[in-house]
C-alpha cells in the first residue's frame, strides 16, 4: 500500500473523529508473530450495510503502485438478450479461488443488496434487477498455513433488463462522490466497465481499510467487498485479484 494510501486513509479517520488507522503492513507483521489462527469454525460475517458518516473534504485518488486514472462513467449501451432465471455457482467466487478452508465459504440462502454506502446513496436500477446470488468467504491469497487470514468478502452477482447494469454502475460512482467516506481508488480495466472504492470500516482498535470493487460484463455485475480479518485491514491487490477472478467467471458464464 502507498504511503499516499496511508495518509488519505488516516485524514479520513482522523475527520471521523476516531484514532488512526494501522497501516496493512504492520497489522500483517503483528499477525504474523501470533502461531495460528484458533479454529475456523463457519465464516467469518461480512458486514454489507455501511452507514455513511461526514469526513471532510472528498478526494479522488489513483493507485499509487500503477498510476492508473479513474475513468469517467460508462454509457454505452448493452445488448438485449434472454435473462437467466437463476446465477450458477460457475458464476461467482469459489472456496478454491479464495483458498478456503474447510467451513470457510458459503453460498447465502438470501442473495444480498448492494450495499448502502451512505442515507444520501441511491440505487434507481434495483427495479431493473432481475436475478442474483451470494456468496462469502475467507480469502488466503498469501498466508502462510496456520496464520490469519488475508481477508473475508462477500460476491454478489447480479443481472439486470435493459440497461440496468450500466446505470448501477454510474449510480456507484454518483454515491462515491456524495458518501464522504469512500474514496475512489481507480478503475481496474475488467470487463466492460469496473471501479474500485476503498472506506475504513470499525471503530478505535478494530479500525480498518476495506474496497469495494464492482465489475461489470455486458448486463451482468459481480461484486467483491472485502470486510478485513480482525484487526487486519484488507490488502488491494487481494480483493483485486479476487475482483479479476470474479470478472473472469463472469465473462465466461455471459460471454
Amino acid at each position: 500500500m502507498s504511503s499516499e494510501w496511508d495518509e488519505a486513509f488516516a485524514a479520513l479517520a482522523r475527520d471521523a473523529g476516531r484514532a488512526r488507522l494501522a497501516g496493512a503492513a504492520e497489522v500483517r507483521r503483528r499477525a504474523g508473530r501470533r502461531s495460528a489462527v484458533r479454529g475456523a469454525a463457519g465464516v467469518v460475517g461480512v458486514a454489507v450495510l455501511v452507514a455513511g458518516v461526514s469526513v471532510g473534504a472528498r478526494l479522488v485518488l489513483a493507485d499509487g503502485e500503477r498510476g492508473l486514472p479513474v475513468a469517467p462513467p460508462s454509457v454505452s449501451a448493452t445488448a438485449v438478450r434472454p435473462l437467466p432465471t437463476s446465477i450458477p455457482a460457475v458464476a461467482l467466487l469459489t472456496a478454491e479461488d479464495a483458498h478456503a478452508k474447510p467451513g470457510e465459504f458459503e453460498r447465502l440462502g438470501a442473495a444480498l443488496p448492494p450495499p448502502v454506502l451512505c442515507d444520501r446513496a441511491d440505487y434507481p436500477s434495483e427495479s431493473q434487477a432481475a436475478v442474483r446470488a451470494s456468496v462469502r468467504t475467507v480469502a488466503r491469497m498469501s498466508s502462510h498455513a496456520g496464520l490469519a487470514p488475508d481477508d473475508a468478502v462477500v460476491n454478489t452477482v447480479s443481472v439486470y433488463r435493459g440497461d440496468g447494469a450500466v446505470r448501477f454502475l454510474a449510480e456507484v460512482r454518483a454515491a462515491a462522490q456524495v458518501c464522504e467516506r469512500y474514496r475512489v481508488v481507480r478503475s481496474p480495466g475488467y470487463g466492460d466497465d469496473s471501479v474500485v472504492l476503498g472506506t475504513v470500516k470499525g471503530d478505535g482498535d478494530s479500525m480498518r481499510k476495506t474496497y469495494l470493487i464492482v465489475v461489470r460484463v455486458g448486463d451482468a455485475v459481480t461484486l467483491v467487498e472485502s470486510d478485513g480479518y480482525l484487526p487486519l485491514a484488507s490488502y488491494l491487490p487481494t480483493v483485486q485479484s479476487l475482483a479479476k477472478k470474479a470478472g473472469q467467471r463472469l465473462v465466461a458464464w455471459r460471454p
